[in-house]
């Protein structure tokens, strides 16, 4: 992922964004204010991601309405 993509989940995970209720996993540590995740946890952000994916309505562009 590019920084910018994690850190847009990380504000959207913060009170009143849209992952409030089930939050971007937080960082382990912090170097130059970047945030970092022990490589352990790799499944813990990839189970993330597909939850949010399974979402209808998260991310990406609008469908176009059928005519």
């Amino acid at each position: 992922m590019k920084p910018s993509t994690v850190k847009q989940y990380q504000v959207d995970s913060k009170p009143g964004g849209r992952f409030e209720k089930d939050p971007f996993p937080e960082p382990d540590g912090r170097v130059n204010r970047g945030p970092w995740w022990r490589v352990e946890r790799e499944q813990e952000i990839r189970e993330w991601f597909a939850r949010i994916q399974d979402r209808s309505g998260v991310g990406g562009r609008p469908r176009k309405n059928p005519t």
